[in-house]
């Protein structure tokens, strides 16, 4: 198993242990002041918060550790068309990794649900779906062509305009682990 998902996995299940609400009976603690009840979203990131509302876990299915196999079994055509025609360039700040995946291998792997990039996606799905601000608060920068979508302090989406639609284009995991 990947180390960065292990230590996640670590980490997310230590966090059950400060949150007894989410392991006793899987509902959210929505009176926490750190509880995400709304999202306010600028609307030239419209597409991009589209697409993490696709990815994202229903109700309260993330309420235990990370593990790929409990990700959505998403419509792969929908997926893809949240995906850049030139496909998307991962970075892992843990291994300094950067890979180019290809939108056909993309396709492949998320049909397959296996593989590496099928796991990246499976996990932002599970952070994404925590609903609170320290795993899945948003915010938004625009820099030059690229439209910036930070998950908290987690990852680092950058989409890009193609068509008239925003589509994902960079996927930075910056969660550092093992320190």
């Amino acid at each position: 198993m990947n180390s960065m998902f292990s230590c996640v996995r670590i980490l997310v299940c230590m966090s059950f242990l400060f949150q007894p609400a989410w392991a006793a009976d899987a509902t959210w603690d929505e009176k926490s002041p750190h509880y995400i009840s709304k999202r306010e979203v600028p609307p030239e990131f419209d597409q991009a918060f589209k697409f993490l509302e696709f990815i994202k876990a229903p109700g309260n299915s993330t309420s235990g550790a990370f593990e790929p196999n409990n990700a959505p079994k998403w419509d792969v055509k929908k997926f893809m068309s949240y995906i850049s025609s030139h496909g998307v360039r991962f970075t892992d700040v843990n291994d300094n990794s950067k890979r180019q995946e290809s939108h056909q291998t993309l396709q492949s792997e998320i049909s397959q649900r296996k593989g590496k990039t099928f796991r990246t996606f499976a996990h932002l799905s599970h952070i994404y779906s925590i609903p609170y601000k320290h795993y899945s608060g948003l915010t938004f920068e625009k820099r030059d062509a690229n439209f910036v979508v930070n998950v908290s302090d987690w990852y680092r989406l950058s989409f890009i305009s193609e068509k008239g639609s925003l589509v994902l284009a960079k996927c930075e995991y910056l969660q550092s682990e093992g320190e």
